[in-house]
């Protein structure tokens, strides 16, 4: 069933390529669907899978018949010398008394058609199942990469939005400076204002702008990350629809942090399982070698003695026949490849044990780094309010003639600090979450 759901989706997504390679739009959700379906990560993945199917076929080959035809030819200048005793043709000849004879002809014609068939083979039985586990192997392997994937893109598209809203909130500072320099100009040419104080303004503008310009640039190359990551041409045409509130809002919070850690159905511990019972296999194999091969074979042939370009006479032969052989001293050669590959599993059984401790501590780290960033988010969201009263009241008073310049620079510096962690908490939060969701196997 997942052989056919697999060659399924990758029909689909040939048939589905070229409307999809024209889509420029992507949520999240979409961003990730089409990273399954077209990174290379992913396509090398079902590449290995198709050749381990291949690698079971080719192993249940071996014990199906197999049927070889032969032809042969051969005209000898010089008919082989074999040498009889001599007693054969003269009982008085001395003995130990050889003659020399020419045996055969010039021409030998041959045909012939073989047939052989495995009857009983331990290390072919345990071979195929060796290869079927394989290829469950890289089933597997293709979901490890689909997370791997997944979470890959999340945190991209997560770059690409925090660059964006941090250029949103420069852009914004750019606009304010440019408007309360052009008030500070005008006051200074009716006496109102010392220049000093509209140089100072000029020079944070300046800083503003060039902030706003690395940060554009930085948006550029988010976005090609982006396209890397979701199998898309680096400088195609990209457009997120969602944005980091949204994304915030649209999953279970309390679920996320209340949710527990299920070992035997996380991918990286079901991949040790699987590896663990490739390597009993193939102990087996091992151990199999021990036991006798059997194989039956039927032969038909033809021979012939005389020119091909000459009315040929041929003489049939044929044969069936049974085969067996066993191994019976092999020095210590086979036992050390069993004792290996124990040594093997023992390590694969350790591994899984150390896999699980892992996870469990992957799993509390990344919820504490989540807590942590969920509380700096409504540390950072109570501050962007109170900041933005302090830089909107400093604002009426200078306007007022009661805040000077300076203190309206300064309230101005403090509520585009406080935007900046505000949006950077934000993105911690769902960074948290993409390395909580990849702990808790949730992709």
């Amino acid at each position: 069933m997942k052989a056919r759901f697999l060659l399924i989706s990758l029909a689909l997504a040939t048939a589905i390529y070229a409307q999809d390679n024209t889509k420029s739009s992507f949520s999240l959700i979409e961003a990730q669907a089409y990273a399954i379906e077209h990174h290379l990560n992913i396509q090398n993945a079902k590449l290995e899978w198709e050749e381990s199917k291949k690698r079971v076929q080719e192993t249940t080959a071996i014990g199906l018949p197999q049927i070889n035809a032969s032809a042969d030819y051969k005209y000898y200048t010089e008919i082989p010398i074999t040498a009889v005793d001599a007693t054969v043709f003269d009982p008085t000849a001395p003995a130990g008394e050889t003659v020399a004879l020419e045996f055969g002809v010039n021409n030998n014609g041959l045909l012939n058609l073989t047939a052989n068939q495995l009857l009983f083979d331990g290390t072919f039985i345990v071979g195929l199942q060796a290869a079927s586990t394989y290829k469950q192997l890289k089933e597997q392997g293709i979901r490890l990469t689909e997370i791997q994937v997944k979470n890959l893109v999340a945190k991209s598209y997560y770059n690409v939005l925090i660059a964006e809203s941090t250029s949103k909130i420069y852009a914004e500072n750019v606009e304010k400076l440019e408007t309360q320099l052009s008030e500070m100009e005008e006051m200074f040419k009716v006496g109102l204002m010392e220049e000093i104080e509209v140089d100072q303004l000029s020079l944070i503008l300046s800083d503003a702008i060039k902030r706003k310009q690395t940060i554009d640039r930085q948006i550029a190359v988010s976005y090609q990350l982006l396209n890397f990551q979701m199998g898309r041409e680096i400088d195609a045409n990209l457009e997120l629809t969602d944005d980091l509130k949204s994304i915030y809002n649209s999953y279970d919070e309390s679920a996320l942090l209340s949710s527990e850690l299920t070992v035997d159905r996380h991918i990286d511990f079901q991949m040790l399982e699987t590896q663990e019972k490739l390597q009993m296999l193939l102990i087996r194999k091992d151990q199999a070698s021990r036991l006798p091969t059997i194989g039956a074979a039927y032969s038909l042939g033809y021979n012939s003695f005389v020119s091909p370009l000459e009315n040929n006479l041929w003489y049939r032969n044929q044969y069936i026949g049974v085969n067996i052989s066993m191994p019976i001293f092999t020095s210590t050669m086979n036992s050390s490849k069993v004792q290996q590959g124990k040594i093997a599993l023992d390590r694969i059984k350790n591994n899984k044990s150390i896999l699980e401790d892992n996870l469990k501590i992957e799993i509390a780290v990344a919820r504490a780094k989540y807590i942590d960033a969920l509380d700096q988010f409504k540390t950072e969201e109570k501050n962007l309010l109170l900041s933005q009263k302090i830089f909107d009241i400093t604002r009426t008073k200078q306007k007022n003639g009661l805040a000077s310049s300076l203190e309206v620079t300064v309230s101005n510096n403090q509520y585009l600090e406080v935007q900046g962690r505000y949006i950077q908490a934000l993105y911690s939060i769902l960074d948290a979450k993409a390395s909580l969701d990849k702990a808790l196997n949730n992709y």
